[in-house]
């Protein structure tokens, strides 16, 4: 008697799919920057918040995952990225121009000529200078100057321009101001 065993065809599939352990290693590295991305930044939150060298290798793990999901899902990563905007920079100080990049020019209310790169990059600018022209360190330091000129230190320049940013004004201007209002309220009275 022979036993017969079921012959298979080349047509059948195997009966179990082996897995390609690169599509296994991928699958597992790109749970873990996940789950790291997540987890770490939740483990430097947890008391007792020092630095440390703890706080440094979580730190790291963080950035690691970061740079990992950037590449995966960019093809490029941070490192890089950082890399090419330290190139850019070096490039237009060096004598290019944003024209020359294929940028935009706007210009400022004085007439001042200022890249304005459009997307993150512009709105980025935009926020950070306002409507600050390209001479806007020259400003400064004319203002420094004059305070210096009128025996003020460097305090009262820092804190005029928290006042300026902050709207906040001085006693003697608002004294001035109502001044003027009860003037004008005065002769509004005795007119009519």
């Amino acid at each position: 008697m022979s036993t017969s065993q079921p012959s298979s065809t080349p047509n059948d599939p195997p009966p179990f799919p082996s897995p390609n352990p690169t599509d296994s290693y991928t699958q597992t590295i790109s749970t873990l920057s996940l789950s790291t991305l997540v987890i770490t930044p939740l483990l430097l939150l947890i008391p007792p918040r020092k630095l440390d060298l703890y706080t440094y290798s979580l730190t790291t793990a963080f950035v690691v995952a970061a740079n990992h999901q950037t590449r995966t899902r960019t093809g490029r990563g941070i490192l890089e990225y950082v890399a090419d905007r330290r190139a850019e920079r070096n490039r237009l100080a060096a004598g290019g121009t944003a024209e020359q990049d294929g940028e935009k020019v706007g210009t400022q209310d004085g007439g001042e000529a200022r890249p304005n790169p459009g997307g993150v990059k512009g709105m980025i600018q935009n926020m950070w200078y306002g409507n600050e022209g390209q001479r806007w360190r020259e400003k400064r330091m004319r203002e420094e100057r004059e305070a210096a000129e009128e025996g003020r230190g460097t305090g009262s320049v820092i804190w005029g321009q928290v006042k300026e940013v902050w709207g906040v004004r001085d006693k003697d201007e608002d004294e001035d101001e109502n001044e003027n209002e009860r003037e004008e309220s005065d002769e509004g009275k005795k007119g009519g």
